[in-house]
């Protein structure tokens, strides 16, 4: 998709944008790909907080995303929300994400939700129950009779895998934030090469695109479940060190 020349600039588009077209927005977070790794992204991923009247939805939502592709030149995923509605199963993505308008209380509306259901950032245990979520769904997978389903299935578990290798190297690092844009550049080498190749490969060709080779998939699978255990187990003994 075509990128703005800067992201500074991508923001102050999209913050005119929406403000122009929603005056009663309070703030808006960009989320996914496009704050990570803008070279791999196929669309922008928004969620904007307004104060607009309930019976104005789905009228402002289908007015945003219009105008938002037009500005953008690109697809928008847009999710529209009020304040204090809940965010679900997005909060961890709103926490990873970029504030292009207001000042960032979905974020923490959004830390709030994660920390209420139990959620516990940058751990290697939380790592260790991605790769038991990534092991379950692909369990499943194997008896599912349905090809879209299976597929559906496959994805989840491929971005588990994925979440594995993020939320080890965010606890090596650290970080008290929840953003992995960048994490190859500041990961020692060998690992951030291969933390690059797990982003590119696990999170976009087979989480998002589900671009899963029909033949062979239980092999893809253990081959790239291997190298996150690895890379986990890696970061687990520089932490210790």
């Amino acid at each position: 998709m075509p990128v703005l020349a800067t992201p500074a600039r991508l923001r102050r588009r999209l913050a005119t944008t929406i403000r122009t077209v929603d005056p009663m927005a309070r703030d808006a977070v960009l989320i996914g790909s496009s704050t990570y790794a803008p070279e791999l992204a196929h669309d922008y991923d928004l969620v904007v907080t307004t104060a607009a009247p309930d019976v104005n939805r789905d009228e402002l939502w289908s007015a945003l995303v219009e105008a938002l592709e037009q500005g953008t030149g690109g697809p928008v995923d847009l999710i529209l929300r009020a304040p204090g509605e809940s965010i679900g199963q997005l909060a961890l993505a709103v926490m990873a994400g970029r504030v292009v308008l207001g000042g960032g209380e979905s974020v923490v509306e959004a830390r709030a939700f994660y920390e209420e259901a139990g959620g516990v950032a940058h751990s290697f245990a939380e790592a260790d129950s991605c790769l038991h979520a990534a092991d379950a769904n692909w369990g499943v997978a194997k008896g599912e009779p349905v090809a879209q389903h299976r597929v559906r299935l496959q994805m989840v578990a491929f971005d588990e895998l994925f979440h594995a290798a993020r939320v080890a190297a965010l606890t090596y690092l650290g970080r008290e934030d929840h953003r992995w844009g960048g994490l190859d550049r500041v990961l020692p080498e060998p690992h951030g090469a291969e933390f690059k190749a797990m982003m590119a490969t696990l999170r976009m060709r087979h989480g998002y695109d589900g671009n899963i080779p029909a033949s062979g998939a239980d092999e893809e699978f253990a081959a790239w479940r291997l190298r996150v255990v690895a890379l986990v187990d890696a970061f687990r003994r520089l932490a210790a060190t």
